[in-house]
């Protein structure tokens, strides 16, 4: 027996509309992300080392520059300790005079100048390069 609307019983032909189809974020997966360093570097070595020296200079030193108290210790993503010079252009890797306290922003901001190709100046060998001036690279760096 054949029911109005229905092709065969327990099989209903209903027009309904259906769900909007979800807008998908629109992703280059053409381009895949590179990374601004050497991922083989950020071990729990590198992960010790970094949770103590914000123990010992929690403040974001670019922030104190401008006369702004920013807390970057650890806990939580409120910074990082980065390397004023860059692993990856030479910047010493263990080398506390090559480490500084960031927050969030001001991390983002001076990876975002290197991505543009900006470097402090700085001396020594490859692998054991330090910043010349910490003040003025950190300042430069995060303008």
């Amino acid at each position: 027996m054949v029911f109005p609307g229905h092709q065969r019983p327990g099989f209903f032909n209903y027009d309904m509309p259906s769900l909007p189809k979800r807008n998908k974020r629109k992703q280059d997966n053409d381009r895949p992300r590179v990374p601004s360093g050497d991922r083989s570097m950020y071990d729990s070595t590198w992960a010790n080392v970094s949770k103590l020296y914000r123990k010992e200079n929690p403040l974001c030193e670019a922030c104190l520059l401008r006369g702004v108290i920013k807390d970057a210790s650890p806990g939580g993503y409120k910074g990082v300790t980065d390397h004023i010079v860059s692993v990856s252009n030479g910047g010493a890797r263990m080398d506390e005079r090559n480490f500084a306290t960031l927050c969030k922003q001001c991390h983002d901001r001076k990876s975002w100048h290197e991505g543009k190709g900006w470097k402090p100046e700085s001396y020594g060998n490859f692998g054991a390069i330090l910043p010349i001036d910490r003040k003025k690279a950190l300042q430069d760096g995060t303008k």
